[in-house]
């Protein structure tokens, strides 16, 4: 067994165009200049699953990690807890967000629209449905109706109910079964009354009375929309969809309805925020633990240290992480205050910051975090234990400890013993993470390190 001990973290530095966007007050204008602070920083960046934002994401902000939800609500809610850095998501939304006043600590940045307008479709069952809909929109559009309601919709807050327009349905033709989301405004959203209304309703239905059909419809995940179509359960959709070259070999589009600008929403600091960290960076040398109560923590999830950042450090709403490397980034970068980590990880990422981290103990007789290994077998177990007391007697621990913790240099890591395994007891399965320096990292392809070794 292991012990270490456990050292808050505190940037130094906050400053850049990235924490530049987050402190900006009001919608301001935006420019095609805006969104590139949010490039190169190894964000996780929330998107809709189903749809093109996240190979937007990856192309326009690399690295980065896109984070995946079904709704955008799901997804805003995400940025406000800290599970993701922002939103990159359709410019028709931010609208209807705006004009609602939701989500009023964001920020919007809107990418180059001579680069990024995304062209959206309907998706079909069936050809001879898709060209009855191709013909009908064309006579739309050659009368200016379609782009007339187009604007009434993306351009304008939400109808109010007298507003929203109704329709007459003869079915002559039949039930016309459409699929929707139901909850992306202004394109499909609940209304008061329990019904749904948006602009894909509205298209569609306009379609409906005008040719002969009843409209039926269901509500489901954006992502489960194509399956569902495709499948025959739905004539076809009322949302719609990017036109890619993979998805037209692979599905029946109709022509585009909507075009749709991208943009990057971000939570802005308060001024609370802003003045704890001015107020921390200001006085770094002389930090006390107590000067950590009531911060902003970030949190790797899984590990023990939420427990002391809601109990001694009273922060109930920690950032949450599942990479090391972007927990430690989202304290040098000034998303959070500090962050609670084991000390021989950690000493790697404070070495690596260019002096951005500084470290304060938390002494052992208040936190103190024995590490070690886990099994549901209690054979095994009892195995392993008896290893454990056999290396521990003879030396190997501690020379592994000296060579893997004391004397380790990341650019140098210790080479790993060529250890014989006869394999007559059958294989061990072992579940490690490869993120965790010096216990775990990749040397030339291959994992390495102290966990690696002894585990071996």
């Amino acid at each position: 067994m292991v012990r270490f001990r456990v050292l808050v973290f505190v940037a130094l530095v906050f400053c850049g165009s990235f924490l530049t966007a987050f402190q900006e007050a009001g919608y301001a204008a935006v420019s095609a200049n805006d969104y590139t602070g949010f490039a190169g920083k190894n964000l996780r960046l929330a998107v809709e699953t189903g749809d093109v934002f996240d190979k937007i994401a990856q192309e326009v902000f690399a690295p980065c990690t896109p984070v995946y939800f079904t709704t955008m609500t799901e997804a805003f809610t995400a940025v406000e807890n800290g599970q993701a850095d922002a939103v990159v998501l359709g410019s028709s939304y931010y609208g209807a967000l705006k004009d609602a006043g939701v989500y009023g600590r964001f920020a919007y940045y809107e990418l180059p629209p001579d680069r990024y307008l995304l062209s959206y479709a309907q998706v079909f069952n069936r050809a001879s449905l898709r060209d009855e809909w191709n013909a009908w929109l064309a006579q739309k559009t050659a009368d200016g109706s379609l782009q007339k309601r187009f604007a009434f919709w993306t351009e304008n807050a939400l109808p109010a109910p007298e507003q929203i327009p109704a329709y007459r349905f003869t079915g002559e033709k039949g039930v016309l079964r459409v699929c929707d989301t139901g909850n992306y405004p202004p394109f499909s959203y609940l209304i008061a009354n329990g019904g749904h209304a948006g602009y894909d309703n509205d298209l569609v239905n306009w379609f409906a009375s005008e040719n002969g059909y009843t409209p039926q419809w269901t509500y489901m995940a954006y992502d489960a929309l194509v399956p569902y179509v495709s499948s025959g359960k739905a004539d076809m959709s009322g949302a719609s969809f990017v036109n890619t070259e993979e998805r037209t070999r692979q599905l029946i589009f109709g022509q585009p309805t909507a075009w749709i600008r991208v943009v990057v929403a971000a939570a802005r600091k308060t001024e609370a925020e802003a003045a704890r960290q001015t107020a921390i960076s200001s006085r770094a040398d002389g930090l006390t633990l107590d000067d950590f109560i009531g911060r902003k923590f970030a949190i790797q999830q899984g590990t023990v240290y939420e427990t002391l950042a809601k109990g001694l450090f009273q922060d109930q709403s920690p950032l949450y992480f599942d990479d090391t490397a972007a927990m430690f980034e989202a304290v040098r970068l000034g998303k959070a205050d500090a962050t609670l980590y084991n000390s021989v990880t950690a000493k790697e990422f404070i070495e690596n910051a260019g002096g951005d981290l500084v470290s304060v103990p938390v002494p052992q007789d208040i936190f103190n975090a024995p590490s070690g290994v886990i099994s549901m077998n209690g054979e095994l177990l009892g195995k392993y234990n008896a290893f454990l007391a056999q290396i521990k007697a003879d030396g190997t621990l501690a020379a592994m400890n000296r060579r893997w913790f004391d004397q380790f240099d990341q650019n140098a890591p210790p080479a790993m013993p060529d250890i014989p395994l006869s394999g007559e007891n059958g294989v061990l399965k072992v579940a490690v993470t490869a993120d965790q320096m010096p216990f775990t990292l990749i040397v030339n392809g291959e994992v390495s390190g102290f966990e690696i070794e002894h585990m071996t």
